[in-house]
């Protein structure tokens, strides 16, 4: 008798689990127009679209809160500005659409996740959150604006976004393979305040001026990829202000933009390895008497001005082993690659993108990206990466 007790104990406790896992997750029925979910609320899955004036549409409190929007829209009718206000800790929110709003203030103590969304603009003003194959599109205002530390944003589109496609003024965050494309009046990336930021693997295209920005100090960009942007009067692809010190541009693209490929006005920090061409108003320039910079390693020419541009006589800038056609001042060419007479005087000899660059497989992807990332947005109808294709019509 009491062996049998044993043995019926553990299935007792794992029918008692299931049926909790069951009673977790609850329908769309039951979510009112302003109502606050969780925390611990389990998963919530919409079954119908969810359309109110209300100020935010829903609330989702972490932890152990996730909402599913399962392809359908949360709309803002009247003049809210929030669809979904994510709060506490841990909550999720994934797959579907935020119409006539933004999913906005992503706050509290955050750790949140942010996943396959459509939205006017995201705004995380949290720390250490994820957001990740969300697109954002036709906003009057920046795309994604990131005022917490040490969020990851990842896989991310900004499409024809008011100003920024991405701005961030908080400390410590990376962002990794994400695209702005057709910023209205604003960059693609812009870094105003943010420090120790990462930018890896991100491609800036059809921008209305630069494709990547910083004003601060401390940021890397690496391996991305800036192309047809308008610099706006100032440079095209890449620029650190005077106020950015010790910025580290390496293995980067700048390719094809109206303005300069990279300018760097701040102290310190490197331009390394990067392969800069065919930008209307020069390569690579220092343009100020910027001290501790070193240049060295990159490639640059069919720029429609100068290569390589110093404008005070290389005084407190290093030039080595770059690659180019022409310089502004003797003191860059006489630090030129050992490379550089053989290539300049024979055109056969010109390295090609894959040859000068070590990782070309992951920039071959980013241009895929852009071209692929514009016409999904393009073509319509308009649903997130990863929502169902039937959305709007339930499933």
């Amino acid at each position: 008798m009491h062996t049998r007790i044993y043995v019926l104990k553990p299935i007792v406790r794992a029918i008692a689990c299931s049926a909790l896992v069951i009673l977790a997750a609850r329908t769309a029925g039951a979510v009112s127009c302003g109502e606050v979910l969780g925390p611990k609320a389990g998963t919530v899955v919409l079954d119908s679209h969810l359309i109110c004036p209300d100020e935010p549409v829903v609330t989702v409190v972490g932890p152990g809160t996730t909402l599913d929007l399962n392809g359908f829209y949360v709309t803002c009718s009247g003049s809210n500005s929030t669809g979904i206000l994510v709060t506490g800790s841990g909550a999720k929110v994934k797959n579907g659409v935020v119409a006539e709003c933004a999913v906005a203030a992503i706050a509290g103590s955050g750790r949140h996740k942010i996943e396959g969304l459509w939205s006017q603009k995201i705004r995380v003003d949290s720390d250490r959150n994820k957001i990740s194959d969300c697109v954002t599109a036709f906003g009057d205002t920046d795309g994604f604006e990131i005022v917490g530390n040490d969020n990851l944003l990842k896989n991310n589109v900004a499409f024809s976004a008011g100003f920024n496609g991405f701005k961030i003024s908080g400390d410590g965050n990376a962002l990794k393979s994400n695209l702005a494309i057709e910023t209205r009046h604003g960059f693609g990336f812009a870094l105003f305040g943010a420090k120790d930021t990462k930018v890896i693997g991100n491609v800036s295209a059809l921008n209305l001026a630069d494709g990547f920005i910083s004003t601060s100090a401390g940021n890397r960009f690496l391996k991305n990829l800036s192309v047809a942007n308008d610099g706006n009067g100032s440079a095209g692809g890449f620029v650190a202000s005077g106020t950015a010190a010790d910025n580290r541009f390496q293995k980067n693209k700048a390719l094809h933009n109206e303005g300069v490929g990279i300018l760097v006005a701040g102290d310190g920090g490197m331009v390394s390895k990067n392969q800069v061409m065919h930008n209307t108003d020069g390569g690579i320039e220092i343009p100020t008497a910027a001290s501790e910079l070193k240049v060295t390693g990159n490639v640059s020419f069919g720029d429609q001005s100068t290569d390589m541009i110093e404008a005070e006589s290389c005084a407190d800038v290093q030039w080595k082993k770059n690659i180019f056609t022409t310089a502004s001042d003797a003191c860059v060419e006489s630090h030129h690659s050992p490379h550089f007479g053989a290539w300049r005087s024979s055109p056969s000899t010109q390295p090609t993108l894959e040859a000068n660059h070590e990782d070309s497989t992951s920039d071959d992807r980013s241009q895929c990206l852009t071209t692929s990332a514009i016409r999904h947005v393009r073509q319509g109808p308009v649903v997130p990466f990863g929502v169902d294709r039937s959305l709007g019509r339930g499933r």
